[in-house]
């Protein structure tokens, strides 16, 4: 049927105007949204590793469903102490604001 469709057997019925992907080709490769910094986690200092100091945090987001928002959480890595701020999108700057807002409560 489709090779029919395509083959212009039908006058009339065009692949653009009667099939489900209108003639689009399928995607082969999947997108990716992870964006990969340029700091690597395995190139950080020892005393991070150790966990000998306050202060190392090591941040993080979850994302819920679509629509409904971020969870930005940032863990102290010697005492566990977390800090976590919701935030309406994954932009740098929102997530920046979120961390810097939830940080200034604790002072």
């Amino acid at each position: 049927m489709y090779r029919a469709i395509r083959s212009k057997l039908f006058p009339g019925i065009s692949p653009a105007s009667h099939l489900r992907r209108r003639g689009k080709p399928y995607r082969t490769e999947r997108k990716t949204y992870t964006k990969h910094s340029e700091k690597s986690i395995h190139n950080r200092d020892s005393v991070i590793d150790e966990r000998g100091r306050f202060g190392d945090y090591e941040g993080d987001t979850i994302y819920g469903s679509v629509g409904k928002g971020y969870l930005v959480t940032a863990i102290d890595r010697k005492s566990r102490f977390l800090v976590a701020a919701t935030c309406k999108d994954k932009s740098i700057s929102s997530i920046n604001s979120a961390f810097r807002e939830a940080f200034e409560k604790l002072l």
